[in-house]
């Protein structure tokens, strides 16, 4: 993030600080069940809790699925784990 993002009246807009944490958390956590940095990670306010994640894997990684299920249910957010198709 280059700059701290600000609302129209020039407030601070925290939803998107909070996304980009949780893209920050994440990425690694992924990377290091994966073994790879190729997964695409993304992070939108709302859902159940406020926050959903939506993790696609590269092809060829279905077996890792509920791994990074597993990694990641601790944490107060909605997550989905998907591959891309071949």
């Amino acid at each position: 993030m280059d700059a701290i993002p600000m609302t129209g009246v020039g407030k601070i807009f925290k939803v998107e600080l909070r996304c980009d944490a949780v893209s920050r958390l994440v990425t690694p956590i992924v990377a290091e069940v994966i073994g790879s940095p190729d997964a695409t990670i993304m992070v939108q306010a709302g859902g159940r809790r406020g926050m959903t994640v939506n993790i696609q894997l590269p092809a060829g990684l279905e077996a890792k699925r509920k791994l990074v299920a597993t990694a990641l249910e601790s944490y107060l957010f909605d997550c989905t784990v998907t591959t891309t198709p071949a």
